[in-house]
């Protein structure tokens, strides 16, 4: 955003708050198109009632998923997916709404976690799954929601601790005064259709026996480090693995992410 963009922008938050509002509700409920080319995977593909796609890709005992992140893809999980290859693994990558070959353009945190639970009911239980950034916070809240049906590892790369923080970095980034700022988390909270506090992920976790691996990059710019530290400070069971200079996305293509993966799923993730 250029600098005289933004302050227009911010000066429009103040004159038309609610018109700010609405307008950066429609661009942050709508992903942005995944930048490369991409076919489907060679496998089986289940469409899930909210508009989500869940795809199976070859056959084994082992069983792993991946959920990308807010405008993100499944390809991002390239590297990891060649690796496990090598395994006796099936692996299940997750479209969530608006994202892959969802039919839907729209999307939000509510409908990120409501395609993880299809997604555990489809393909049993899991010997680990992965998320990525948002798709890390749905991946957790669905584990804390529904632990009968929990993978037996989890693995949270670059997620926020708590939803708000992406809604209300994006109305920062927009320059949004105070008025127009509560005014768009209204927004998304109506539309997401839960309070809050109903998505508030740390205080579900005290207690819960599910195994976490965190891995964050100490140069993320997108979501701070203290998320990584705040997970883990509040997961009784919970390992971090701090990496550097892969930023938020290219951690998904690190050496330490693939190996961490490749190690977990080889030991039978006991």
């Amino acid at each position: 955003m250029s600098r005289l963009v933004g302050i227009g922008i911010q000066l429009w938050s103040h004159v038309a708050p609610r018109v700010a509002a609405k307008w950066l509700l429609d661009k942050f409920m709508t992903p942005r198109p995944w930048r490369h080319s991409s076919t489907e995977p060679d496998g089986e593909r289940y469409d899930l009632a909210d508009g989500g796609v869940l795809w199976r890709v070859g056959a084994g005992k082992k069983s792993v998923l991946f959920v990308h992140g807010w405008s993100g893809h499944r390809d991002q999980f390239e590297p990891v997916i060649a690796a496990l290859r090598e395994q006796d693994c099936a692996v299940y990558l997750l479209d969530p709404p608006g994202h892959g070959a969802s039919a839907s353009q729209r999307s939000n945190p509510v409908r990120f976690i409501r395609a993880v639970e299809e997604a555990f009911s489809l393909a049993g239980k899991l010997d680990l799954a992965a998320g990525h950034s948002m798709g890390g916070s749905a991946l957790l809240h669905a584990s804390l929601s529904n632990p009968e049906l929990a993978p037996r590892q989890l693995v949270s790369i670059s997620a926020p601790a708590d939803f708000d923080y992406p809604i209300r970095s994006a109305a920062r980034l927009a320059r949004f005064g105070r008025t127009a700022t509560e005014r768009f988390v209204a927004m998304v909270e109506h539309e997401v259709g839960k309070p809050r506090d109903e998505l508030k992920l740390l205080p579900k976790a005290k207690g819960t026996k599910l195994r976490l691996h965190v891995i964050h990059d100490k140069d993320d710019p997108q979501i701070p480090l203290s998320h990584a530290h705040s997970l883990t400070e509040n997961w009784p069971d919970a390992a971090l693995l701090e990496t550097a200079g892969h930023g938020h996305n290219r951690v998904l293509r690190s050496a330490e992410l693939v190996a961490m993966i490749d190690r977990l799923t080889a030991l039978g993730v006991r």
